[in-house]
């Protein structure tokens, strides 16, 4: 009104389902709140025809139109969140919308879910809020998930059941111009679900996993492995490709010892599986790193058992040469794996045998076989206890307590079997009879055993070698040869004189070691002491013999002296003192004679 001039505005014929019958001087009201408007067409005039004449006519009729939010001809949908983002970091779309004149509209009304695909059973279904940019059209949602994994995103457009699925491309320009949309529209190809794949994020040391049993026991000797899991924030498996370590730091007595390789392989997975093995039994710390920092729960204890038992390596130390009847005797037996450690379970046969004599060896199958074959003593008690040792204190892995006692004395021979095979080193503590003193002979031990082990690879090899020479013996015997038909006998006596005992893992006979330098001592026959020992009887048999005689003659003079006694006592009474004085012819106080007298 200003300027005198009135703005053209320019209309559009939409084209409805139910339109009002044509009509001018209509009244339109439109009633908008936040686009869920409606459109009122009432009264107006409308020209009719009564045969040759034409009049306007008022109409009074109402007609309600509700409009789609807001009149949108078109919206379609663009971002990144439409098609791939990080768990737990947020990311946007867009939607851009223009009315049925093409131009930008705001005041829609928009509906959006995501929803997890089924194979992701903890994912939740979301639903974000749509937000209404500065620029007129321009429609922004702002949305992080959590879970990782595969979503699908509906977008909805409108209100009540005046509502549109929104299409698009995630990767279209995000103008709100109506050709932009349009070309957005045509990209997306009808698409109204968009799949959005959720990736996990960055791996997150805290949450990440480790499992596996050998992670806190394990065995000596054997191969073993753990699982570490990469996780992010979210408690999402990471892809992999990260710097994982795993170290194993044995503990002697608290403190950091030798360290075990170990071999971590990145399976591209987000998993990455240690692997390591060790033959040192006892306590290990695992500190498992992830880019350099520990995972959660590390360093972690792991505990590394003894593997089974070998034989071969057992040994008995104590009390086996001097022994007494009467009296308790200890002997201690140390079981071991083939790496040397000491077994960790009572699950080993220990049996004690005293022998009065021992046996060329026992035949295979011959379960009831003891003393290689020889007699065994009877008159012998025995107690075994496991886990005991000199210090009654302490706690002794795979080491057995023997105590026995022997009603009788004689040479018998101690031979000891584990697992039903005699062991082959035994070391006597020789005159020291209190267990405190004693100590296990740990490096001697080793030193028997490949003793033992040499002595028995020479016997093998002998044995080879003598079959082998009686095997072309025999060959030549079938010549008729006589010679060599009686040198292949004393080769098969030979042969037959040098059985290989399997339950035997030493020499066959009992051979003691020096408990310190390991070496093999001289033979000594084991003797048991009667507790009292005979006294020496000749001086008793003199007397046996003399005393009877002495006896009798004291006897005699008991009987002798005082008849005598009597005798001079009546001659002094009739001839007076004095004359029997002066016959005697010695000094006579006759005050005691008298005494004498009286007394006697």
């Amino acid at each position: 009104l200003s300027t005198g001039k009135c703005p053209v505005l320019a209309w559009r014929q939409i084209t409805t389902s139910t339109p009002p019958p044509s009509r001018f001087g209509a009244t339109m009201v439109l009633l908008d709140d936040r686009g869920q408007g409606q459109l009122y067409v009432m009264n107006g005039m409308q020209l009719q025809t009564t045969g040759t004449s034409t009049a306007p006519v008022e109409l009074g009729d109402t007609y309600l139109f509700e409009l789609r939010s807001p009149l949108h001809k078109a919206c379609a949908a663009t971002g990144p969140a439409l098609s791939r983002m990080v768990a737990g970091q947020p990311s946007n779309f867009y939607i851009a919308c223009a009315d049925v004149f093409d131009q930008p509209a705001n005041g829609g009304q928009f509906s959006v879910s995501v929803r997890a695909s089924q194979q992701c059973a903890r994912c939740p279904t979301l639903f974000p809020t749509v937000r209404e940019t500065a620029t007129v059209g321009l429609y922004r949602c702002t949305f992080s998930v959590d879970n990782a994994g595969i979503y699908t995103v509906s977008i909805i457009v409108g209100r009540g059941d005046n509502t549109d699925p929104v299409s698009g491309n995630p990767t279209s320009a995000t103008s709100v111009d109506i050709d932009s949309i349009q070309a957005a529209l045509t990209a997306g190809n009808g698409r109204t679900d968009f799949t959005l794949i959720v990736e996990a994020g960055g791996t997150f040391n805290p949450y990440t996993v480790v499992k596996g049993s050998s992670l806190t026991l394990s065995t000596a000797g054997v191969s073993s492995k753990f699982l570490v899991t990469g996780l992010d924030k979210f408690s999402n498996s990471v892809a992999g490709g990260d710097d994982v370590s795993a170290v194993l730091t044995f503990q002697d007595n608290g403190a950091d010892g030798f360290q075990v390789p170990n071999q971590v392989v990145d399976n591209q997975d987000g998993t990455y599986t240690s692997t390591y093995m060790t033959s040192q039994a006892g306590q290990y710390k695992v500190q498992v790193m992830l880019n350099g920092l520990d995972v959660s729960g590390s360093p972690f204890d792991l505990v590394v058992m003894a593997l089974g038992a070998s034989v071969e390596l057992s040994f008995a130390y104590g009390s086996f040469l001097n022994t007494k009847t009467g009296f308790t005797f200890i002997v201690f037996v140390q079981t071991r794996d083939k790496y040397g450690n000491y077994l960790t379970s009572d699950s080993e046969a220990i049996k004690f045998e005293s022998c009065t004599t021992v046996g060329s060896g026992c035949a295979d199958g011959d379960d009831g076989c003891v003393c290689e074959g020889g007699a065994l003593n009877l008159d012998v008690s025995t107690d075994i206890s496991y886990g005991v040792g000199p210090d009654t204190t302490q706690n002794y892995d795979g080491q057995y307590r023997i105590n026995y006692y022997l009603f009788s004395p004689g040479e018998f021979q101690t031979l000891i079997r584990h697992n039903d095979t005699y062991i082959g080193c035994y070391f006597d503590q020789g005159n020291v009879t209190d267990p405190t003193q004693w100590t296990a002979p740990l490096d001697a031990a080793d030193k028997c055993t490949e003793y033992n082990r040499l002595q028995k690879l020479q016997a093998s090899t002998a044995r080879r070698k003598l079959e082998k020479a009686l095997k072309t013996c025999s060959a030549s015997s079938n010549a008729n040869n006589d010679t060599a038909e009686a040198s292949c006998g004393q080769m098969l006596d030979n042969l037959r004189s040098m059985p290989l005992n399997p339950r035997r893992v030493g020499r066959r006979a009992m051979q003691f070691f020096d408990p310190k330098s390991g070496a093999p001592v001289a033979s000594t026959k084991p003797v048991t002491q009667a507790t009292f020992v005979r006294p020496d009887r000749s001086e008793a048999r003199y007397w046996v013999v003399r005393a009877p005689i002495i006896c009798a003659g004291i006897g005699a003079a008991a009987v002798v002296i005082p008849a005598v006694f009597s005798l001079v006592m009546r001659l002094v009474r009739r001839k007076g003192h004095h004359k029997i004085v002066e016959r005697l012819k010695f000094p006579v106080d006759f005050d005691l004679l008298d005494f004498d007298l009286v007394c006697f």
